[in-house]
């Protein structure tokens, strides 16, 4: 039996990219309030994910949060703990 592992890491196969894995560990991790994915992310991303919007204006939102949240955490921490975690390695 032959095995085969694929990665997606810029979103060609499926439309969601690395970054937003990472935003998720955010949320997990409660580096990033919940709250601002419902309020400030998630309407950008409804309107992306149904074609009736941008994809930058979802990016835009959520790269806003993303910077404010590293600010601050050092490299170990998003090494160790946030990446890690998203591929698995």
């Amino acid at each position: 039996m032959k095995k085969a592992a694929f990665f997606d890491i810029d979103g060609t196969l499926y439309r969601e990219g690395l970054i937003t894995e990472v935003f998720k560990k955010f949320i997990t991790y409660e580096l990033v309030d919940e709250n601002k994915w419902h309020d400030e992310v998630k309407p950008s991303f409804m309107k992306y994910d149904r074609r009736q919007g941008e994809y930058d204006d979802y990016l835009n939102k959520m790269v806003e949060i993303y910077k404010k949240t590293l600010v601050g955490l050092s490299s170990e921490h998003i090494l160790f703990f946030i990446l890690r975690s998203v591929i698995n390695c």
